[in-house]
């Protein structure tokens, strides 16, 4: 996976759970495999609190991309899992290529998505009359998808306003010192 689809919205979840005293949500990393080392593009090693196997329901499924998207295409097991979280999900979203994961589950069709630009025909390949829409993310019902690398971050702050308000949403992007723009979903 790409290091910041994958720890740009984890920094935004966890920052805002920090702020509320670790009483706003429930954080957990799931690897695809059993062995829970994950290791992300260029190197960085992540060890995951589970296997995806072994979540059962979670509220918000978030799926971030990287060239390893393209693999877990093939990996009928954890495509399973992934779709069962699905049912079970409130919200699912994905950052970068790993709309390619959305696309594959059917939940762009006919629908807008965004990606990372270099992935863009993948995911129109994946789709069935899904479009592309230029934004830094783009939010459909319970699935949204966020362009590539640094948009995770911008779509993971518009996610938290389901959760909290504005203000607070302000207060998590200014201890990251992250620049917050209330951008309009398409």
């Amino acid at each position: 996976m790409e290091v910041l689809d994958f720890a740009g919205p984890f920094e935004v979840f966890s920052v805002a759970n920090q702020l509320k005293a670790y009483q706003l949500l429930t954080l957990q990393v799931a690897s695809v495999t059993d062995e829970r080392i994950v290791r992300a593009k260029n190197g960085l090693t992540i060890v995951a609190d589970t296997s995806l196997a072994a979540v059962f329901e979670t509220d918000m499924l978030i799926i971030p991309g990287g060239d390893g998207s393209k693999a877990l295409l093939e990996n009928t097991e954890a495509m399973q899992d992934i779709s069962r979280l699905n049912g079970h999900a409130k919200l699912t979203w994905s950052v970068c290529s790993g709309a390619r994961i959305l696309a594959a589950l059917g939940v762009l069709d006919r629908q807008p998505f965004t990606t990372h630009h270099l992935v863009i025909e993948d995911v129109q390949k994946l789709t069935k009359n899904g479009f592309f829409v230029d934004k830094r993310f783009v939010k459909t019902g319970k699935y949204a998808t966020a362009a590539g690398v640094s948009a995770g971050i911008d779509l993971a702050l518009h996610m938290l306003l389901a959760l909290t308000d504005s203000h607070f949403v302000k207060q998590v992007a200014r201890y990251m010192e992250y620049p917050y723009i209330e951008h309009e979903s398409y």
